[in-house]
C-alpha cells in the first residue's frame, strides 16, 4: 500500500492534495467527476464498428454545443433569478447580475465563519472570502461585479477581474452620488433636510430618538369581567312567536 502511494498518487500531490489547489482557480472542480460524464457520452457514439470516425466526432460535437447551450441559458435563468431568503447589505449590487449561486456562496461562507478565514476562497472561486463579507457588513459597504470573477457574469474564466475596472465603477457610483447631491439642493431647503435626516440616521443609528416600547414587568392576569364580546339584541334569545300560533310567553293560546 505504501509502495502504491508513493508511485501513483505522491507524485502527483499537487493536483489533489488541498494544501496545493487552494492556491488554483478552479471553482470547486477537484476531481474528474465532470468529465466522466462527457466520455461516458462519446463513449455511447462509438459502440457500433460501422460508423464513420467524422460522423463520431460531427454528433459528440453537436451534442457539447447543446450542453454548452444550456449551461449558458442556466446562467441567465440564474441571474433573473430571486434568493428564497433576503440579500444582506454587502451583495445587494450583485442581484441580476452575477449568479445566484455565486452570492449564495459568498453568504454561506460568511454565515458558517466562527475563528478564522484562511482566505482561499478569492483564489479558488474569484469571488469574496468570509471574512471579507464580514468586513463588508460592519462598514456598511456593497460589493461591485468587476471585483468578482468575470466567469459568474459570461462563463469566462480566463479574464480575472482588474483593479482598473473597479476603479471605474467606483468612481461612476461617486459621480452618480454627486449629480444626485445638486440636484437634491435645487429642490429647495425642505428637500435638504429630508436628504440630510435620512443620510445622518442611516449612518449613525444609535442617534435616533426611536425607543422601544416599555414591556409590563408585572402584568395583573386575565381580567375579572369577560372579555368576550357582548351579543347585539338580534343575537339574544327572544320571546317572540317562534311559529304560527304559538307564542314564547306564558298565557292561552291564540285561536
Amino acid at each position: 500500500m505504501v509502495d502504491y502511494m508513493r508511485g501513483e498518487w505522491l507524485p502527483h500531490q499537487t493536483m489533489w492534495a488541498k494544501c496545493y489547489t487552494n492556491h488554483v482557480f478552479h471553482l470547486g472542480n477537484t476531481s474528474s467527476n465532470r468529465v466522466e460524464s462527457s466520455h461516458s457520452t462519446f463513449k455511447t457514439f462509438l459502440v457500433s464498428g460501422r460508423r464513420a470516425i467524422d460522423t463520431c466526432f460531427a454528433k459528440n460535437h453537436n451534442y457539447m454545443e447543446h450542453q454548452f447551450l444550456e449551461v449558458v441559458n442556466e446562467l441567465h435563468k440564474s441571474q433573473n433569478r430571486n434568493l428564497s431568503r433576503e440579500i444582506d447589505a454587502p451583495c445587494k449590487f450583485l442581484r441580476r447580475v452575477v449568479s445566484c449561486e455565486a452570492i449564495k456562496l459568498m453568504l454561506d461562507g460568511a454565515a458558517e465563519l466562527k475563528d478564522s478565514c484562511a482566505c482561499h476562497f478569492q483564489m479558488t472561486h474569484g469571488l469574496k472570502c468570509a471574512c471579507q463579507v464580514v468586513q463588508a457588513k460592519e462598514e456598511r459597504r456593497q460589493f461591485y461585479a468587476q471585483e468578482l470573477h468575470v466567469f459568474w457574469r459570461t462563463l469566462d474564466y480566463k479574464n480575472p477581474p482588474g483593479q482598473q475596472q473597479v476603479s471605474d465603477e467606483i468612481e461612476l457610483q461617486q459621480q452618480h452620488f454627486r449629480r444626485l447631491t445638486v440636484e437634491v439642493e435645487e429642490r429647495g431647503l425642505d428637500a435638504v433636510r429630508q436628504a440630510r435626516d435620512a443620510l445622518f440616521y442611516w449612518l449613525h443609528p444609535a442617534e435616533d430618538n426611536v425607543k422601544e416600547p416599555e414591556v409590563t414587568k408585572n402584568p395583573r392576569g386575565r381580567p375579572r369581567t369577560s372579555t368576550s364580546r357582548i351579543r347585539s339584541y338580534y343575537e339574544r334569545p327572544r320571546s317572540r312567536s317562534i311559529g304560527p300560533g304559538l307564542s314564547g310567553g306564558r298565557g292561552r293560546k291564540r285561536k
